[in-house]
């Protein structure tokens, strides 16, 4: 009689650890398709507003160079003249834009990383 208690017993906690480890499972699934859905909006959002803010700097910079252009007598002189500060802008980027573009990504990865390690420590 004790004997197929604890074998009923023992049955009992197998299957309750299975369907923890199974609910587990579907909550760790839930949690990433949450996660990966954020972060597939967030570039979503990027990349309209990229495009966007591209098609505004294009249609400006060929009304700049339109206008330079025409009053230097010149149409294409304008063109190059736009052309010539973006490439002077590139350059700038070049020397001096990467140390601060990096800099300031390590720091929000870190800060990032330090809220979620936060965040684990009070639970």
């Amino acid at each position: 009689m004790a004997f197929s208690k604890i074998s009923h017993h023992i049955e009992q906690l197998n299957h309750n650890i299975q369907a923890f480890a199974k609910a587990k499972l579907e909550y760790y699934e839930l949690k990433i398709l949450k996660k990966a859905t954020r972060k597939a909006s967030k570039l979503v959002n990027a990349l309209i507003f990229g495009f966007v803010f591209f098609m505004i700097l294009l249609f400006v910079s060929v009304g700049c160079a339109i206008l330079i252009g025409q009053e230097m007598d010149d149409l294409y002189l304008g063109f190059f003249i736009v052309a010539g500060g973006y490439f002077i802008l590139f350059l700038c980027f070049l020397l001096f834009g990467r140390h601060f573009v990096k800099k300031r990504l390590l720091k929000s990865i870190s800060r990032k990383m330090a809220k979620k390690s936060l965040f684990k420590e009070k639970k």
